[in-house]
């Protein structure tokens, strides 16, 4: 009794009085049921199109109507539950990748956008072609410390791409197949004319796929090979000095050259040859050296 109350209660609500489960001639409004408007009224009742799914089929005497609603969180669980049965995992991996760089892209973008300083901004005019919607022309529109860092090196660039074609026999233009020179001096004026790091970052990330951190860790590493290479120099020059003392590695060196020869000394392999010769300026065949001294390079 509570479940029929119930169902009159629903079908009071919707405009519906009678409804029958068995079949009947009428095909979408059957004439003993439910009316064509009030099939309508169930049928199409207020829902999100966003999040609802229609699908109509004519079938001639019958007409089949389906709408589902499907809400945000239940679609996106769906779709991760779908996930791991539609695709392999080198496919989910790299459609996280693309994700995270779209939702990075974005992210970045803000400090270049609205949010970003005046000067952060860039604005690009462009030239399209109304019929083919192809974009013919591209440049930026660049404010007054821009220009003047493009001056500096725009002058420079055009007069010596036009010496090299110049001397070049094959006659080609100057700046015609270099023009990734200029399109680098703009890369780096955009990037020069930037208040915020942030930005900088994000045109770094734009142009040249790096960021901040990644170059900083390639300065720290160059400074450090400069160092290595000072206290290399220092080594040697000291080791000079002291009136050619064998280092560690030149003793490996000598024993290496006081094996017995089984070829001819022109044919040695390059390092052994490289070394001996250098080490031993006067020798010949006629007078080959008694002692072998080595002193390092």
């Amino acid at each position: 009794m509570m479940r029929r109350c119930f169902c009159y209660a629903a079908r009071c609500k919707w405009g519906q009085r009678t409804w029958s489960p068995t079949a009947s001639s009428g095909g979408a409004a059957p004439t003993n049921g439910v009316s064509a408007r009030e099939a309508l009224q169930i049928v199409y009742r207020p829902m999100p199109l966003p999040q609802t799914v229609e699908y109509e089929e004519d079938f001639g005497h019958n007409l089949m109507i389906h709408r589902e609603f499907v809400s945000k969180r239940h679609r996106d669980q769906l779709s991760f539950e779908l996930g791991a049965l539609a695709y392999s995992e080198v496919e989910l991996r790299r459609g996280r990748q693309h994700l995270a760089g779209v939702m990075n892209r974005e992210r970045r973008g803000v400090a270049i956008g609205a949010a970003g300083a005046p000067s952060d901004q860039l604005h690009m005019q462009t030239d399209v072609d109304p019929d083919t919607r192809e974009v013919l022309t591209a440049r930026y529109l660049f404010d007054e410390k821009r220009m003047q860092f493009c001056d500096r090196f725009q002058n420079f660039l055009q007069i010596r791409l036009e010496g090299h074609a110049a001397q070049s026999s094959d006659g080609v233009k100057g700046g015609e197949d270099k023009h990734y020179l200029f399109s680098l001096m703009e890369a780096c004026a955009v990037i020069y004319g930037c208040e915020t790091h942030a930005a900088r970052e994000v045109y770094f990330r734009m142009f040249l796929s790096l960021d901040l951190d990644s170059l900083e860790a390639e300065q720290e590493a160059l400074r450090h090979r400069i160092a290595e290479g000072k206290l290399v120099r220092q080594a040697l020059e000291q080791s000079e000095e002291k009136g050619g003392r064998a280092m560690p590695f030149c003793r490996y060196q000598e024993g290496i050259l006081q094996l017995p020869l089984t070829m001819t000394p022109p044919s040695l392999l390059p390092f052994r040859s490289f070394h001996f010769l250098r080490i031993h300026r006067g020798w010949t065949k006629a007078n080959p050296p008694r002692t072998i001294r080595t002193h390092p390079l």
